[in-house]
C-alpha cells in the first residue's frame, strides 16, 4: 500500500507564523501571483484581527520537495533554507501573511 499524505489542521500563534517567516521556513511558490493589496484592505485586515473576527485561515504545503523557483514573502530577503530541510510553501493565504509579516518586521 502507498503511503498516504495528510492533512493536519493547526492553529499555531501569530507570532510563531512571523518566526517561521523570519527563519525562512515559510515561502511563496512562484506560481502564486504577486502582491496586491491595496493600503484600504491592510486597515480591513487589522482592524478585523483588533475587533477578533476571523480573518480566514492559510494553506501551508509542508515539502522537502526544492521547487525550481520561489519567491520570499513580500519581497523581503529571508534566509535560505538548508538541503533536505522542509519548507512551507504557502498555498493559500499569501496577501494576508505577507500583510501581516510586512506591519510587524518592517
Amino acid at each position: 500500500m502507498a503511503p498516504t499524505n495528510k492533512i493536519t489542521p493547526s492553529s499555531p500563534r501569530l507570532a510563531t507564523l512571523l518566526s517561521d517567516v523570519e527563519r525562512g521556513n515559510i515561502k511563496i511558490p512562484v506560481f502564486q501571483r504577486q502582491y496586491i493589496w491595496s493600503d484600504e484592505q491592510i486597515i480591513s485586515l487589522l482592524d478585523s484581527i483588533y475587533r477578533g473576527y476571523p480573518v480566514g485561515s492559510l494553506l501551508l504545503w509542508s515539502t522537502k520537495e526544492v521547487l525550481k523557483h520561489e519567491r520570499n514573502i513580500g519581497g523581503f530577503v529571508l534566509p535560505s533554507t538548508p538541503e533536505d530541510y522542509p519548507v512551507n510553501y504557502i498555498l493559500d493565504g499569501q496577501q494576508r501573511l505577507t500583510t501581516l509579516y510586512g506591519v510587524f518586521h518592517s
